[in-house]
């Protein structure tokens, strides 16, 4: 499924507007409605630039594990002394 499809992110805002809508209360009043799906959709549409969506699953998935072994390395290196 490409998340700009029917089924995707707009399916998904209208599904949780409720959700995002408590989440958002400390916010001040910012609200899921159908035009911020709408600017939401049209961002990503935007960002996508016509790139295959797998493609780009793919890269987050790559990237995001590269993190996660670059923390899992530091987590192995003991720490430095700390100077006085």
């Amino acid at each position: 499924m490409d998340i700009l499809e029917p089924g995707g992110l707009r399916a998904y805002c209208e599904q949780f507007t409720q959700s995002y809508t408590e989440w958002w209360d400390d916010l001040g009043k910012p609200q899921l409605t159908p035009e911020t799906i709408d600017r939401l959709v049209e961002g990503l549409a935007e960002e996508i630039g016509g790139r295959d969506y797998a493609i780009l699953r793919r890269q987050r998935d790559d990237q995001l594990v590269a993190v996660l072994k670059a923390l899992g390395e530091t987590r192995k290196t003991p720490a430095a002394p700390e100077h006085a």
